[in-house]
């Protein structure tokens, strides 16, 4: 068949219309070819029409062709079948297809990688793990089998094997960007933060516009314990004025609508976050608070993730739009449509965000809050949210944008439902005392880890529970405890904690933990707020900036300053100290401290939302200082 073979040529080569011509050529003399329709199939996807090519090979499948097919032949149709059916969002037909190519070539290592992460992306992953496994059996040096269960097990939190899979697959020039990235993740899970880094920075050398690259290496920036508040802010800087001169040419020269002072506020928020994710957590009393009689809210979700989070910030009835596919201009067009007086981002330098479509301001006054606890770098941001205990005076030098200050707490705090009732001190009922921290590991750096063990060695007999997904890894644990060894901490004074459990699971822990060590550069959040319900109290260091403040603002608005706020390191050991030293004033406090929040700022989501519409107002006026302008009638696109 020299026709079908030149007809592969032209296919192989990109040549689609001349293969079309010779495919077809060839089903007029036999219809049923299994092979051309194969072909024909996978041309016609390519053409964009994933339907009609699932048709063709569904036809070549049940063909009977003038000579036998061969198991390996129908094993691939169904592989290319399957890739069809995804394209198409049919998982379980894309599954089943797999299933049964394997079924007739158990030795079929691609259909076991498909199949492998398909059940990955579908949430299955211990089904994956034996396919995965299966194929790197048959395939050990392929790099990209080697990725796809390298991925794997970086999400599962092994993280050992996982790094070593991964550095294997490097070898694939294909695939160097997207390892270079899981592998920057995976060293980030482990606390390596410096070799993230540097992956990070390796990965931008290949591609140097890689918006996700750019901001998960700023983010990662403000985790270091080696870099100095202001190298970091320049970064940022550095980022947002070429973010800004790349988009000047394409930024609208259309006046944007200017409040006169009489119709209500339009405010929006953008998140890729609204769903179960701590900044909804404390984003949802805001919204739910706000007064819809003078401010009419606007929310834009970056994606289009979704869950029971989504549908209740969704029915308090405020104007919901989906921004997911829409690139940057369009996006800022819909925004200006809106006709709002601010927009403000929820989620900085964090997965997910959409700070290039700010660089296009969308609305007249830009602000940061919440998300992401640094100044985003952008000109565009006017302000940045937070109050005096997360940046006190003499922090402006560290922010590109303008700060307003909250004269409260710069968060409400809505705690899960689910969260069980405080426990007694456990230091009484186990005869010993116990420290601990939920935080991630990339927080967890070896300045902390010596903190913590001056602490460890001045409270004799104390013990320290340890959460995180890596520590499922066994390797990684020892590893672990190497570390903490070299800060006189002994392994037998240790306990890990399991991860992704369900939300009162992961809250019962603090039924374990009688005092909580926070990390330093980048304190606790929405983990400090956990174990501050749970009865537990949080001692930290403070910095310069908000990211080592977090937890000082929520212990401030908490009444905590004295007992749990230190401003050097010596201060840190002394104040967890004098706390793991007197048992009953310890339970004393455990006892009554869900009732001190419940008093504080950090449950009073009406006065939070009337100081946040008060900023707003501020903003305007500040940004708006004409005593009456008309908003343009033209809508600008």
């Amino acid at each position: 068949m020299d026709w079908l073979a030149q007809a592969m040529g032209h296919h192989q080569r990109g040549e689609l219309t001349q293969a079309e011509l010779l495919y077809r050529e060839g089903l007029r003399s036999d219809p049923q070819h299994p092979d051309v329709l194969h072909l024909l199939g996978v041309l016609t996807a390519q053409r964009g029409d994933c339907a009609a090519g699932a048709a063709l090979i569904r036809q070549a499948l049940t063909a009977q062709p003038g000579t036998a097919v061969f198991a390996q032949n129908l094993a691939g149709i169904l592989v290319n079948l399957s890739t069809l059916q995804r394209q198409q969002a049919d998982y379980t037909g894309a599954a089943q297809s797999l299933r049964e190519a394997i079924q007739l070539v158990p030795e079929h290592w691609q259909a076991r990688v498909n199949l492998g992460n398909l059940l990955a992306e579908c949430g299955r992953s211990e089904e994956a793990e034996t396919h995965l496994r299966a194929a790197r059996l048959l395939e050990p040096v392929r790099a990209d089998v080697a990725y796809s269960l390298g991925s794997l097990l970086l999400r599962r939190g092994l993280v050992t094997e996982s790094e070593a899979l991964l550095r294997q697959s490097l070898s694939d020039p294909a695939l160097t960007n997207a390892t270079l990235c899981n592998l920057a993740q995976c060293l980030k899970d482990q606390g390596r933060v410096e070799e993230a880094l540097a992956c990070y920075e390796e990965a931008l050398q290949r591609q140097p516009e890689w918006p996700e690259v750019e901001s998960n290496r700023l983010n990662l920036m403000t985790y270091s314990a080696e870099l100095s508040a202001e190298a970091v802010v320049e970064a940022h800087r550095a980022w947002g004025q070429e973010i800004s001169r790349r988009m000047a040419c394409e930024r609208s020269s259309c006046p944007l609508s200017r409040w006169d002072g009489h119709r209500k506020l339009r405010i929006g928020y953008g998140s890729p976050d609204f769903r179960r994710h701590a900044v909804s957590y404390l984003f949802e009393p805001l919204l739910k608070a706000h007064d819809r009689s003078h401010f009419e809210f606007f929310c834009y979700a970056y994606t289009r993730q979704s869950d029971e989070v989504t549908a209740r910030l969704q029915a308090y009835g405020d104007t919901w739009r989906c921004l997911d596919g829409l690139p940057d201009r369009e996006a800022a067009a819909l925004i200006r449509r809106d006709e709002l007086d601010v927009f403000v981002d929820l989620a900085g330098h964090t997965a997910g965000n959409r700070l290039r479509l700010l660089a296009f301001k969308p609305a007249p006054v830009l602000a940061t809050y919440l998300g992401y606890s640094h100044t985003t770098g952008l000109p565009e941001i006017d302000y940045r949210i937070t109050d005096a205990a997360a940046e006190p005076p003499g922090t402006e030098s560290l922010h590109n944008e303008t700060l307003i200050r909250l004269p409260r707490s710069l968060l409400c705090y809505q705690p899960p439902e689910a969260a069980p009732e405080v426990s007694p001190l456990p230091a009484k009922l186990l005869g010993r005392l116990t420290f601990g921290s939920l935080n991630r590991l990339d927080k967890v750096n070896e300045p902390t880890l010596a903190r913590w063990g001056a602490v460890l060695r001045r409270c004799t007999g104390s013990h320290l529970l340890l959460k995180a997904t890596p520590f499922a890894d066994p390797a990684f644990r020892a590893q672990f405890l190497a570390r903490l060894a070299g800060h006189g901490i002994d392994a037998q004074r240790v306990e890990f904690a399991e991860n992704n459990q369900p939300v009162a699971v992961h809250l019962r822990q603090f039924h374990g933990v009688d005092i909580s060590l926070d990390t330093h550069p980048f304190s606790g959040s929405t983990t400090t707020m956990e174990s501050l319900w749970m009865g537990v109290p949080v001692v930290t260091l403070t910095g310069p900036n908000s990211m080592s403040r977090m937890s000082a603002s929520f212990l401030h608005a908490a009444g905590l300053d004295r007992e749990c706020i230190a401003s050097s390191e010596s201060e840190f050991v002394e104040k967890a100290c004098t706390l793991a030293a007197d048992l009953d004033a310890l339970e004393t406090l455990r006892a009554s401290l869900r009732a001190r929040i419940e008093a504080s700022d950090l449950r009073h989501p009406a006065s939070f939302a009337h100081a946040m519409e008060s900023a707003y107002e501020t903003m305007v006026r500040e940004r708006n200082p004409a005593p009456e302008i008309t908003p343009s009638a033209a809508s600008c696109g």
